[in-house]
């Protein structure tokens, strides 16, 4: 489950700029690493941001213990802010595929099984439990037979044999190989990364015809892996031409050029799926999608159909899943070109898995007999079909014979068990449609009462409003009147300033009135004082008996 990675994944933030590989060796001594997923959204006070995820929650505990330099780690589950952020940029949570040594083991298991138990089974489940490749024709079908088994070495296999040369990680860019109508001989340099498996060399007494190529021990090419040392090389007028994955620009406009030019043939499709599987690796979705985009459509202009390339496709998909999250993130909310990218999305996994139509209804009767089915392998015709069939049914004539008897009327038992199946099946149905019926009753009830307590909750609500208008009425006529009481205050206020300028302006004019009558005044009086002194010294002189003086003005 989703929370079992976010309780083993750590997040990691750097002030340098460090390489994956160079993370890869910091984290390696801890244990097995699941993935090293970059943070769609960057902080700007550190240079990147990591999501390492383990296999399992001891060792992201030990991780945390890790110190170095610039390098600060946090416990994923102890930041819950940026789970949305991991699930972005994490891959879903697929189921881990077996090992190669396994896959092998099962594959080619019923050849060491017993011979005398192999001789028993029919030639149709024989053929089903063969190698991919032996199910094919053989070069020369006119001179083989049906108990030969046709041997052609890988290094000069055919366009029907190639599939068997194939990766398990390529099964669904197989049939693109096996079309009818597109055979040509075509060397491979490509084959499994162990030495495959061997089987019985045939002698020239078993009836072999001498035009047939016979397998011989190390028939099987050794493999040669298309990434070395992180580069890839790609065939160009008759040489080979070095590709440094590390070495190409954030721009993939050069590198498409190049693969335009020299992965132009469908069975070059590897290299660009490397290299659109490397932008991603990266982070560079943008550029992935580019890339992947201008192969889908070099391959259609090469003859190749949708379903022939089925993982370019689904990588296509996933490209414009991840820039519709980080636009979904980045923005907070869906937006129209993150809108337009999950849309591109849903049409790439429709043009892989088709559209889904709901199933038919189901009426089955007694007298309905069910068309027999034949497969045909891809090229042959319906008399091959045919043959399959009658060779199938040869190995039990009593059953097939006792079955010709039976009226038409009487359906065979395996009939009855199809149809008790698909009784059955409606019956299962209808109880299925009989607990969803109780659940849609019960939350209708449900609903009904949150419904009630929502209308009980509106009233209250609207009550309230109510009240609140009210007062908010209230307080705006209060604030009415105080702002005309402010005004007349103001008014007042205004006329009283008036009249004390104007008082002040009489006192001014008062003033400069009385200054000279002062003036005057103050000379009137020493005129006076000196008068009064004069005769006060008169009447002192006259009381003395010094009339003459006062008369004559003597001292």
């Amino acid at each position: 489950m989703f929370s079992q990675r976010v309780g083993r994944t750590v997040y990691m933030t750097s002030n340098s700029h460090r390489t994956r590989e160079q993370l890869y060796e910091i984290f390696k001594p801890f244990g097995e690493i699941r993935g090293l997923h970059i943070s769609p959204v960057s902080d700007k006070s550190s240079h990147s941001q990591y999501f390492v995820e383990f296999y399992e929650s001891g060792i992201m505990q030990s991780a945390l213990s890790a110190t170095c330099e610039g390098i600060t780690l946090h416990a994923l589950s102890a930041v819950p802010h940026l789970v949305d952020n991991f699930r972005a940029a994490a891959a879903p949570d697929l189921p881990r595929k077996p090992s190669r040594d396994v896959l092998h083991s099962v594959r080619y298991s019923p050849y060491k099984a017993d011979s005398s138990v192999r001789s028993k089974r029919s030639t149709r489940d024989r053929r089903s439990l063969e190698p991919p490749h032996t199910l094919l024709k053989p070069i020369h079908p006119a001179t083989s037979t049906s108990s030969e088994r046709p041997s052609v070495p890988r290094s000069v296999s055919t366009l029907h044999n190639q599939p068997s040369i194939l990766q398990d990680d390529d099964k669904e860019n197989a049939a693109s190989l096996q079309r009818p109508g597109k055979t040509s001989v075509v060397p491979l340099t490509m084959g499994y990364s162990e030495q495959g498996p061997t089987y019985p060399q045939p002698t020239p007494g078993d009836g072999a015809p001498s035009g047939e190529l016979t397998i011989l021990p190390s028939a099987f090419t050794p493999f040669h892996p298309l990434v070395q040392n992180g580069c890839v090389h790609l065939s160009f007028h008759g040489g080979s031409l070095p590709i440094v994955l590390d070495n190409l620009d954030d721009s993939p406009e050069d590198i498409i050029t190049v693969l335009r030019a020299a992965a132009c043939n469908p069975l070059e499709r590897a290299k660009w799926m490397i290299v659109g599987a490397h932008y991603r690796s990266k982070g560079n979705v943008v550029a992935a999608l580019a890339v992947m985009s201008a192969m889908v459509e070099v391959m259609l202009d090469a003859g190749m159909e949708d379903s022939d390339m089925k993982p370019a496709l689904l990588l296509l998909s996933s490209c414009h899943l991840d820039i519709a999250k980080r636009l979904r993130i980045q923005a907070g909310s869906e937006t129209a070109e993150s809108r337009i990218h999950f849309e591109e999305a849903c049409a790439g996994l429709r043009r892989v898995y088709g559209t889904f139509v709901s199933p038919p209804d189901i009426t089955s009767e007694y007298t309905h007999q069910p068309r027999r089915s034949t497969t045909a392998w891809p090229g042959s015709q319906p008399s091959d079909a045919e043959a399959i069939c009658n060779e199938s049914s040869a190995t039990t004539p009593k059953a097939s014979a006792n079955s010709a008897k039976l009226p038409d009327c009487i359906p065979r038992y395996s009939e009855m068990k199809i149809l008790e199946r698909e009784v059955q099946c409606l019956r299962d149905r209808q109880a299925s449609h009989a607990d969803s019926l109780s659940r849609a009753r019960m939350a209708k009830h449900k609903l009904e009462d949150d419904l009630n307590a929502e209308r009980r909750l509106r009233r209250r609500l609207e009550r309230h409003l109510d009240k609140a208008e009210k007062d908010v009425a209230g307080a705006q006529e209060t604030e009415r009147h105080a702002l005309e009481q402010s005004r007349a205050d103001a008014e007042t206020r205004r006329r009283a300033e008036e009249d004390a300028e104007r008082m002040r302006q009489e006192v001014v004019d008062i003033r400069a009135t009385l200054e000279p009558k002062v003036a005057q005044y103050a000379e009137c009086e020493g005129k006076f004082r000196d008068f009064f002194g004069k005769m006060g010294i008169a009447f002192l002189k006259a009381a003395r008996g010094e009339f003459g003086e006062v008369v004559f003005g003597r001292s």
